[in-house]
């Protein structure tokens, strides 16, 4: 039977001609689906499916065809490795598979088909597949192949040495092998088969071709060169055929290294690029801008660049950009390669061959899942390592040959042993970065070949021992990082401390403190949390040179003692962290450093260093205005400076009566609701209200077991006394106004249960320590932001958690792993954000998971499975401003008793999974699902049946069908789809109502009206009631805002046209607005509340126009990303922290006073934040929880204080606080998390800010940077070095490119550069300080920035002129 290319659809039908043998089909239309009729032709001969559309897979039921003898499927659209039951059909001699994208290695099986005379699975790259990989086989035992067509894979190794070889044949034999990997030499033995043709143009074969095989007779009498042209050579076959096509010489002979070359120079790397771009899954790469252009040069492609005026790939920069697979070694065969970053890449990297890479000197392979770098140490030219985020767990001895290494980054891994005593080898190192990892025993006496070392960070490790002398005596060492040995991580330098736990006593650095007075460029010691006793040197750091310099000095939670040594006062700038020693004496004259402290000295006196003794705080000192020194609270003492906690005072001897006098005068007792018997004589305390009592074996009398006074009207703050109860087990204060000390709770041994709901509680500060606690409600509390404390995650015996509410913000940790005993946990109505851990899947014996409104994004991960015993699981996100969880819906199919789910109001998408709860133990209970307004499309499936009693709400989606099985139900929806069928499950398309289905006769589906019609089941609302709702928006806006004066209203108010064509509206797909655009329109008064009720609107640019606009109702507009109100007259940005889905706010040149309201940190999608031009004042608000915050422009405002390093903001790359009055040094960690590669802008010009420009900054390449009209006092000269800094200005003019030294100056730039025209540095005996743009007094910026206001109206028409372009 043929029937090729008839347009066929389907086989059906053909199950009843089961004596056919022979059978055509190609071309025709099966639609995805394999024909299974074809299964039944069990004595089929001949099938030829070729150019089919066939679903991408031969099924395994196919092994029942053994009598076939043709196989023909080329171009059938394959996508999966080679069906080993191929090897079954023992009467095949016929395999053709070409042109597909088959995968995986070629199966051993294959070698079983005995009577095959022809196979083809040429060309599996082609339509996108990566080819055929793995070794060649043998091939050894068919006897009867003629033809062997491997063309076009990515087979790499060796050809076998006895390939082909089973028997002797005598027959013709072609084989066709090129355009692979495949490496190494031709076996000689190949001659004997003397009708063989071969050909192997286009792989990677370096070894010379035997003589035997040059003279047979493919060659053509061309002897080698008829096998494959040599290195230097190329033709486009690879092969001399014929006299007029002969191997042809390369310009550079060096440019083809391979036999068998089909291009030179260029192509040959466009070659290697091309594997490499196959390999690691190029067509699903984020960018991948002209790698697939066969017409394009290599430097063109994304990510490469080139030797300049050459061809030659220099560099291969794709960080970030979803390469997956394993990094092909042919790179390293790019002679002119520098430089490879695949920074953050799901990729394997292997260091086989990298020495053929002698030109390579930077190696970027953070967080890419590395796990070895064994053979890295051949790779002898690398000077800059970066290696951070991966899974490494020691180091080579190979790595310390490396001896060019300068910059090496090794943080965040598993390091395990000590660092290696070879580490002296590397000599030529000047940065060494080991954070965070699992390096044990003492810092090796090798370090002091190390001459050249800047920075020796190896802190949060578990190293040990005394600091060497070897280490102290560099003279080039500018920062030493050692802190936190223990393997936490550190809390910030200088942030709030914690009490150290059991296991961090005595763990660390010991022995004595060093003076470090041998380090003359010392600028940050960094020795925390350790074990370091005795007293400080008395000449400690006195041989740092520039005492005036900043200098930083972390000593805090270590045992040291006595007094801190007076000599100290000859730094000017020091932040010097001393908290949580025992320390008893501060000099007077510290209290009169004003510099000191970042200038809080000046503020807070002696405080600002160390809290005296009697009081504490979370810092040990007064960091700001807002962490006074506190006083101990009752009965609790402080015996040191800097203390961060109050012990108990001795309080042994009072009786439980006494103790529960005290709770009754600390809480206000007399005015509680009920006091009922307390403290009346003669009255046991068991009798009091609220109190209970249970006998104590051996005890005279019976012993308090619980405090209950919920609802009751305390007051004031329960001392910690109550833990001195010593068979304490539950205290419930809920819903009274108390506060609550956890300090000293480990001292109440039996307490299980803590209620503290509606409470004052706004800090869980050593909850940590109550080890037994099984019970912890601390709901509907304000906990200001704060994450959940790390230390709640130590409470291993819980199992009831209820955070509810409590305003939490920050990620759900990790940690939660370790709550394993948890049975429900109760989290709903915070601020948590990020995505959801996968290590809650680890809490087997968790039954409710109660997530729901908060700010999680990100799919549900897949480990949730593992939560074995969960029934109830809520992740709604109805009342926030986010798109919330996004990706497929889970399956669940691992989950036998999960009956309840709630995830409505998100962004999941796909369809309902077939095996949905397919392991649901008991499928005739009551299951509830919610998945209201999601994007999940598709059929509502029939295997959603074996729910007897389902009730599920999927309305608000994109379903388009439900399969009608599924309306004959009738015990779903709580028995509603008995009298309402399908309507019950969702309302039809083109229907409508606030459910999105029938539940009554009172809320029938109800049709929609107009054209604007939704495709989709369920709908909420009609997108004509949308528009409808819409264009009354609108009209209210026009009539509110004077639109019959704008300067343009064309079709406003026509009845006649759609709202999508009134000017400056847009709408989505023709059909609901998204976007309103009316910039410098005239536009006035206050616009309405309710335009933030348009469903789709994403951009509103009201920009330029004297409106009165008020944030309020904004929260409602849960898609808009970008707001522009600059030049509006705005005054007040109240309510702007519920817009947090907005990315683009310009608020530039308004009336905007005082400080930035803390709401602005709640816009967490912020990229761009403008408010310059305004009158702001105050201190800089922390910018730490916008992580996708690009650019920052603050400028023009009276903005005062440090500036801070922006170090969590890592895509953070322009700043502009250029003309505020903000002082303090520069941070040296200025964007420390911000990748180097960046193009990085930052105008901190007009303020006054001191001390010298960092010379940490250098690590930017390319920077433009504005520091004018400062107090700068000099420039570090590593700086000087960045030629392309300032467009170029630095490599010309060296350091005056950056500043003019002091004693000069440059007219308006305060700097040399040839921007517009020759600018120089001029003598200027007035100019005191670095980067003058003027020749007299400097004045403050507050005078500076007058002169910047009156350019700010000329400005802004520029600006809005930008806009509009």
């Amino acid at each position: 039977l043929n029937v090729d290319n008839i347009g066929l659809k389907s086989l059906s039908g053909l199950e009843n001609a089961p004596q056919l043998k022979l059978l055509h089909v190609v071309g025709n239309n099966f639609g995805g689906t394999f024909p299974e009729e074809v299964y039944s032709l069990t004595n089929l001969e001949v099938l030829y499916l070729s150019d089919n559309d066939i679903g991408g897979r031969l099924h395994s039921a196919m092994a029942v065809l053994t009598n076939l003898v043709y196989l023909q499927c080329y171009e059938c659209g394959l996508d999966q490795s080679i069906p080993t039951w191929l090897g079954s059909l023992d009467s095949l001699e016929y395999l053709r598979l070409d042109q597909n994208s088959l995968h995986g290695t070629i199966p051993t099986e294959i070698e079983g088909l005995t009577k095959i005379q022809h196979i083809d699975l040429s060309d599996q790259i082609s339509r996108g597949g990566t080819g055929l990989t793995g070794p060649l086989p043998r091939f050894a035992n068919l006897l009867d192949l003629t033809e062997l067509y491997l063309f076009k894979n990515n087979l790499s190794g060796d050809i076998p040495s006895d390939f082909l070889f089973g028997e002797y044949k005598t027959h013709e034999l072609q084989v066709d092998l090129r355009q692979n990997k495949l490496t190494g030499t031709i076996s000689s033995s190949l001659a004997q088969l003397s009708k063989l043709s071969i050909y192997l143009a286009g792989n990677m074969m370096t070894a010379a071709i035997p003589a035997q095989i040059c003279t047979m007779s493919f060659a053509r009498g061309y002897g080698c060169d008829g096998v494959m042209c040599p290195p230097g050579t190329f033709n486009e076959l690879g092969r001399q055929t014929s006299k007029d096509n002969p191997c042809q010489p390369c310009d550079d002979l060096d440019s083809t290294q391979y036999y068998g070359s089909v291009q030179c120079g260029m192509n040959n790397e466009k070659e290697i690029l091309k594997i490499f771009y196959s390999e690691l899954n190029g067509p699903d790469w984020d960018d991948n801008d002209n790698w697939e252009d066969a017409g394009a040069s290599a430097c063109k492609y994304h990510g490469i660049t080139c030797t300049a005026g050459t061809d030659y790939v220099e560099s291969i920069v794709l960080e970030s950009n979803n390469l997956v697979g394993t990094v092909p070694t042919e790179i390293f065969n790019l002679p002119n390669l520098r430089e490879i970053k695949l920074k953050s890449n799901d990729i394997t990297f292997n260091f086989e061959g990298i020495e053929s890479a002698q030109k390579l000197v930077r190696l970027h392979l953070s967080d890419t899942g590395l796990t070895s770098i064994d053979g890295i140490g051949k790779a002898q030219s690398l000077k800059y390592l970066h290696l951070t985020s991966n899974i490494l767990v020691n180091l080579p001895d190979d790595f310390f040959e490396l001896s060019n290494l300068q910059d090496v980054y090794l943080n965040y891994n598993g390091i395990q042993g000590t660092l290696s005593t070879k580490i002296g080898k590397l000599t030529n190192l000047e940065n060494l970065f080991v954070f965070h990892n699992r390096i044990t025993g003492e810092i090796p006496t090798q370090v002091e070949y190390l001459t050249k070392l800047k920075t020796f960070a190896m802190a949060e490790n578990y190293m040990s021992g005394t600091i060497p002398s070897e280490l102290t005596s560099l003279s080039s060492l500018q920062i030493i990082a050692l802190q936190r040995e223990g393997g936490e991580t550190a809390p910030g330098i200088g942030g709030p401390l914690e009490v150290k736990t059991a296991g961090e006593i005595g763990a660390g650095f010991t022995g004595s403190i060093p003076a470090f007075d041998q380090m003359p460029k010392l600028k940050e010691l960094y020795l925390g949390a350790n074990s370091l006793s005795g007293t400080i040197p008395r000449d400690f750091l006195n041989g740092i040179q520039d005492k005036s310099a900043s200098i930083k000095v972390d000593l805090s939670q270590n045992i040291l003692v006595g007094t801190v040594p007076e000599k100290l006062t000859a730094f000017d700038s020091l932040k010097l962290y001393l908290s949580d020693n025992k320390l008893k004496a501060l000099p007077d004259a510290f209290c009169s450093k004003s510099s000191w402290m970042g200038g809080e000295v000046a503020t807070n006196k002696c405080d600002a260093i160390m809290c005296p003794p009697g009081t504490y705080n979370e810092y040990g000192r007064q960091a700001n205005d807002e962490t006074p020194c506190e006083p101990c609270p009752f009965t609790y003492t402080a015996e040191f400076y800097g203390s961060i906690e109050c012990i108990p005072s001795n309080t042994g001897d009072y009786s439980e009566r006494e103790i529960l006098r005290l709770f009754f005068q600390a809480t206000g007792g007399n005015q509680w609701s009920d006091k009922s018997n307390w403290l009346k004589d003669g009255v046991s305390v068991c009798q009091w209200n609220g109190i209970t009592c249970a006998y104590e074996e051996g005890g005279a009398d019976d012993t308090v077991t619980r405090i209950q006074l919920p609802s009751n009207k305390l007051r004031g703050t329960v001392p910690p006394a109550i833990y001195q109860l010593p068979n304490l087990k539950t205290v419930d204060v809920s819903n009274n106004n108390v506060g609550f000390e956890f300090r000293g709770i480990e001292m109440a041994r039996v307490l299980d249960a803590l209620y503290l709901d509606r409470t004052r509680v706004s800090s869980l500060d050593g909850i940590g320590k109550a080890s037994r606690l099984t019970t912890l409600h601390v709901q509907n509390n304000d906990f200001k932001g704060a994450p959940i404390p790390s230390e709640l995650y130590d409470l291993g015996n819980l199992e009831s958690l209820y955070l509810s509410d409590s305003n939490f913000g920050g990620t759900l940790s990790a940690d939660i792993k370790k709550l394993d005993d948890l049975q429900e946990f109760y989290c709903h109505g915070n601020s948590l954000t990020g995505t959801l851990p996968p290590e809650l899947g680890t809490l087997h014996n968790l039954k409710v998971l109660q997530l729901s409104e908060n700010l999680f994004v990100g799919e549900i991960p897949r480990e949730f499975d593992g939560m074995e015993s969960l029934q109830s699981l809520f992740i709604d996100s109805y009342t926030r401003n986010s798109v919330g969880l996004s990706g497929p819906v889970p399956d669940f199919n691992q989950m036998e008793h999960l009956t309840e789910i709630s995830l409505n109001a998100n962004s999941l998408t796909g369809s309902i999974p077939d095996d949905f709860l397919i392991n649901l133990k008991n499928k005739k209970s009551s299951v509830v699902i919610g998945l209201q307004d999601n994007q999940i499309s598709g059929t509502l499936p029939q295997v959603l049946s074996r729910f007897s009693k389902l009730n599920i709400d999927v309305s608000g989606n994109m379903i388009t069908k439900i399969d009608e099985s599924l309306c004959a139900l009738q015990g779903w929806q709580g028995g509603d789809v008995a009298s309402f069928g399908c309507d019950a499950i969702l309302c039809p398309a083109g229907t409508f109502n606030q459910y999105g289905r029938r539940s009554s006769n009172q809320f029938p589906c109800v049709p929609c009206e107009g054209a604007e019609q939704s495709p989709y089941m369920g709908s909420l609302i009609c997108e004509s009631e949308e528009k409808k709702k819409e264009k009354e928006i609108l009209k209210l806006f026009y009539n509110v805002c004077g639109g019959k004066n704008w300067k343009n209203n064309d079709n406003w108010m026509s009845d006649d046209v759609d709202i999508c064509h009134w000017f400056g509206i847009s709408c989505k797909d023709g059909k609901t607005v998204d976007s309103i655009l009316l910039g410098e329109n005239n536009v006035v008064g206050t616009p309405p509340a309710k335009i933030f009720e348009m469903t789709n609107l994403k951009w509103l640019w009201l920009y330029s126009n004297p409106i009165n606009f008020k944030f309020d109702g904004i929260g409602n507009a849960k898609r808009l990303t970008s707001l522009l109100l600059d030049q509006t007259g705005l005054s007040s940005l109240r309510g702007i922290g519920a817009a947090s889905t907005i990315e683009d706010l310009d608020l530039r040149f308004n009336n905007l006073k005082g400080p930035l309201p803390p709401e602005i940190s709640q816009m967490t999608n912020l990229k761009d934040f403008a408010v310059e031009g305004n009158r702001l004042t105050g201190a800089l608000p922390s910018f730490d929880g916008m992580k996708r915050l690009e650019r920052l422009r603050l400028g023009s405002n009276r903005f005062a204080g440090a500036l801070q390093d922006f170090a969590s903001n890592k895509r953070l790359k322009s700043i502009d606080v250029s003309g505020n009055i903000m002082s303090g040094p520069i941070p040296s960690t200025l964007l420390k998390g911000t990748d180097e590669d960046e193009e990085i802008y930052l105008d901190l010009s007009s303020n006054n800010f001191i001390g010298e420009v960092p010379g940490e900054l250098a690590r930017f390449e390319k920077m433009t940077i504005y520091l004018r009209d400062n107090l700068i006092t000099g420039v570090n000269p590593a700086l000087c070095e960045n030629d392309e800094w300032n467009d170029g200005d630095v490599g010309e003019f060296n350091c005056d490119g950056i500043l003019c030294p002091a004693g000069t100056f440059s007219e308006n730039y305060g700097r040399q550069t040839t921007g517009g025209q020759l600018t120089q540095c001029v003598q200027c005996d007035k100019a005191k300080y670095f980067g003058a743009s003027f020749c007299g007094v400097r004045s403050s910026a507050v005078t500076t920035r007058l002169g910047v206001a009156i350019g700010v109206v000329s400005a802004s028409i520029v600006a809005l002129a930008v806009t509009l372009i």
